[in-house]
């Protein structure tokens, strides 16, 4: 550990103190390998030549962040940027004493996993041109507690805790969070208390007062218990500024894989749709007798999969091997056979607190044959109590955990199956705490070759073998207490068995589902992203009558595949609402002897493509109504069914008192289009006056009238035999 790079939240806005500045922090850390600031001052630098602040900082050296990001954003691009192992990060302008960084960066060497704080102390401005060992006598210390930190720290460390807390409610307690988050996830805090580990910074409102005293305490406290509201220790982890490329992967998808080639894609391409992507996946091949899954992944081609095949020598052997390979801070365990829904990794790795050192989750079994399913909860808080009570492990495909674990307790090689449990109760007797995500993780397959079938009596043996071992040095008394409490132990509340194909039979294998996804955003952007015209079996569009403006571009994609999901999520597709319904086709269908008749088949599939049409333009209608009434609760909205699509007039009449007016579209294949508009009133008389109108004179349109008392009748009103409103029926 020789180099480091200093990472400074932002330089002084005019060139001369900019200059005084970097000579400074040249001096304060002279085995600096670079100096990266994350300003940019495009708005606020004064040069006296007129060059701006990157022309300025690029002719002297320092790596600038150009993009107009929040300070906390450009920090986080800031440190990615750099390539030392080791940063100094100044989140204000602090002026170094000379020497500051190289003792810091021998602290850290001697701890590894340290932070190393500097101690930093407020002068007053002209003492920054001379910092001495006179200096600390004419300067007050900044309390701990308080924000703008100098500090230096691992870059893996910081980029794996994934920086500073991004969202704008963290914007003042950023910093604070990160040092609370590095606290814990075990880094050892080291301050710096010698003349030579000092920082200086002159604030710019001058001296403060007993009142400045009592309201900085205040805000101290203030941000130490705001601090406190998230226990979490990884954040952004859908959103984060930093670019993909310069990411270190935050955890390894472990898969052990043995004769089930045609299996395997679906388990990978799960793991591609999730909605954290900041991982590797390890395939490790235990003797297969064919080439089907180092196929399968060729076929994938997905850059962050790595295949390894190994001599038969068990699955024990093959996770122990996955861990050994990777360099991620955390594993994710995961079967050839089972699939990932989409979220999975995201809950995992969230769960992690101070709390807690590994999560696991609730499962859902389904049969490989029938796509019948069956929720698995798993009770809360897994340890011992629970061991000695039913003996049910955590499943170990929802597990997440630090790799580093793994390596050292290792999967038991002397057992052929029931290993995850033997793990995870080894790792609590060693003092490990399980929390559960309180959520499904992932669906388990149920088939004929999985070990449960297969290796039946070593699963049992192994199971055995482990509850031995939890009880082993346990007295009678104490078993039973164990068991009460295991007993006693909750179920999780938010994962629930109600609706389980309804919510999750979209993420089914592609052989036993015919899969359909609505898209939901920008859908001009997303034909391009994913290449998606072709398979849309419709679209639809809701456009605002009084401004123009589209309020939604939509559109449906059926014969969706779970390869198709993965490419989605690669393409930055998201929002995507996936429903699927139970088709389980043969593997090698043959074609009847008996003739089809295809003016049949083709009616068959005109009339869906038109109830799939009729049935979205009717969801999106009463949305837009309900929309409307509760804005005005009194009000009623005029619903104009079977307006021409191509006919962009619209009657004055109707838009008169209207305080919304709308035009919802939807078309797909065989000519299948329905045009509605919606026209909405704070006041019912106006509605009426309008309904009554189009009653004796409607061009072809139907029009009904909806308020809070007529809503449920919308879908009628929208059939493809629209009711006519009675203007005095309503009345």
């Amino acid at each position: 550990m020789s180099g480091y790079a200093v990472v400074v939240d932002h330089f002084p806005p005019t060139s001369p103190r900019a200059e005084a500045y970097l000579a400074a922090l040249r001096a304060g850390f002279p085995g600096a390998e670079e100096i990266v600031t994350a300003a940019n001052h495009r708005s606020s630098w004064s040069s006296e030549t007129g060059e701006d602040f990157l022309g300025w900082a690029a002719r002297l050296g320092v790596r600038a962040v150009e993009a107009e990001l929040s300070p906390w954003q450009a920090l986080n691009q800031a440190v990615a940027m750099t390539s030392a192992d080791v940063v100094m990060i100044l989140e204000e302008d602090w002026w170094p004493v000379p020497g500051a960084g190289d003792h810091a960066l021998a602290t850290l060497s001697r701890h590894e996993n340290g932070v190393v704080y500097f101690e930093r102390r407020d002068t007053v401005l002209n003492e920054l041109e001379r910092i001495s060992d006179g200096a600390v006598l004419r300067s007050n210390p900044r309390a701990p507690a308080n924000p703008g930190l100098a500090y230096a720290v691992r870059r893996r460390a910081f980029l794996t805790l994934r920086g500073y807390d991004e969202r704008a409610s963290f914007d003042r307690a950023a910093g604070l969070d990160l040092v609370a988050r590095l606290r814990r996830s075990g880094h050892l805090a080291i301050t710096l208390s010698h003349l030579d580990g000092i920082v200086y910074h002159a604030p710019e409102l001058g001296p403060t007062t007993d009142q400045d005293g009592v309201k900085a305490a205040s805000v101290r406290r203030e941000l130490a218990s705001f601090v406190e509201t998230d226990q979490s220790i990884y954040r952004n982890l859908l959103e984060w500024s930093v670019p993909a490329a310069s990411r270190p992967p935050l955890v390894s998808v472990a898969v052990a894989t043995k004769d089930r080639g045609s299996m395997i894609a679906d388990s990978l391409y799960s793991v591609l749709y999730q909605t954290f992507q900041d991982f590797e996946i390890i395939v490790v091949d235990d003797g297969s007798e064919d080439d089907l899954a180092e196929q399968a992944v060729r076929q994938i081609g997905d850059p962050r999969i790595v295949y390894v095949r190994q001599e038969p020598a068990g699955i024990s052997a093959a996770r122990n091997r996955a861990a050994d390979m990777t360099d991620c801070h955390l594993t994710a365990v995961h079967d050839d056979d089972d699939i990932m829904l989409p979220d999975r990794l995201e809950r995992g790795i969230a769960a992690l607190t101070s709390g807690s050192d590994a999560s696991y989750g609730s499962w859902i079994n389904f049969s490989d044959l029938t796509g019948e399913m069956r929720g698995f909860l798993g009770k809360v808080g897994f340890g011992a109590d629970i061991n000695a009570f039913n003996g049910q492990g955590p499943g170990h495909s929802t597990w997440t955990l630090p790799t580093w674990l793994v390596r050292r307790v290792r999967y038991e090689s002397r057992l052929t199956a029931s290993v995850d449990h033997n793990l995870a109760s080894r790792l609590d007797w060693a003092g490990v705490r399980w929390v559960h995500t309180e959520h499904f993780m992932y669906l388990r397959r149920v088939h004929e070759k999985q070990v449960t079938a297969s290796d039946g009596a070593g699963q049992k043996i192994g199971h055995i073998l482990t509850r031995y071992g939890n009880n082993l040095m346990s007295s009678r008394q104490q078993r039973n207490t164990m068991r009460d409490a295991g007993k006693a132990a909750r179920y999780p509340a938010s994962a629930s068995h109600e609706s389980l194909m309804e919510r999750y039979a979209g993420f089914l294998p592609d052989k036993l589902v015919r899969r359909e996804v609505r898209i939901s955003r920008d859908l001009i952007n997303a034909q391009f992203t994913a290449d998606l015209p072709h398979r849309m079996s419709y679209v639809l569009e809701d456009r605002n009558l009084l401004t123009g403006r589209a309020h939604l571009e939509g559109a449906a994609l059926e014969d969706v595949t779970l390869a198709d999901l993965a490419s989605f999520r690669r393409s930055g597709l998201l929002g995507l609402q996936v429903t699927a319904t139970i088709d389980i086709r043969p593997e090698n269908p043959e074609l009847d002897d008996q003739d089809i008749d295809l003016t049949d088949v083709e009616q068959q599939a005109e009339d869906a493509i038109d109830r799939s049409v009729a049935t979205a333009a009717a969801a999106r209608v009463d949305a837009v109504i309900e929309e409307h009434l509760r804005k005005y609760p009194t009000g009623s909205v005029l619903v104009e069914h079977g307006a021409d699509p191509y006919h962009e007039f619209v009657d004055e009449k109707l838009l008169e008192g209207a305080k919304s007016a709308r035009r919802v579209v939807a078309a797909g294949e065989f000519g299948a289009t329905t045009c509605t508009r919606i026209f909405g009133y704070s006041h019912r008389l106006n509605a009426l006056m309008n309904l009554h109108e189009r009653s004796t004179n409607s061009g072809g349109s139907t029009f009904a009238l909806h308020s809070r008392e007529e809503l449920g009748g919308l879908v009628q009103a929208l059939s493809p035999q629209p009711i006519h409103a009675d203007p005095t029926e309503v009345a």
